[in-house]
């Protein structure tokens, strides 16, 4: 299994460690739940995202910048890899199911 990063540092990522590493703290919450501090950022922002996605108002560039992607071309990226469809396309395939079950997008 490939092994995340944690990436915070310095004084204030030591006060909210409580004066525990931050290498005890990553292996800490990869242990209880099972991924790594920046998969579980990364998944609870596509999971933020895939909400955003069901607005048509919102651009696929909104929906990425507004949940903490640098840039929409990282977040197609990353979105692809974890559900195997470009945002996009996971937008179109929502709404095409909402009109077979009779719901508005």
């Amino acid at each position: 299994a490939r092994r995340g990063k944690c990436r915070a540092r310095g004084p204030a990522a030591d006060d909210a460690a409580g004066h525990v590493s931050v290498s005890t703290c990553c292996d800490i919450f990869r242990r209880h739940m099972h991924e790594t501090p920046l998969q579980y950022l990364t998944h609870y922002r596509l999971e933020k995202a895939m909400g955003l996605l069901r607005n048509p108002g919102l651009s696929v560039t909104e929906v990425a910048l507004s949940t903490g992607f640098f840039g929409a071309s990282y977040f197609a990226e990353t979105f692809r890899r974890e559900h195997g469809l470009s945002p996009t396309r996971w937008r179109r395939a929502q709404s095409a199911e909402a009109r077979e079950r009779g719901e508005w997008f």
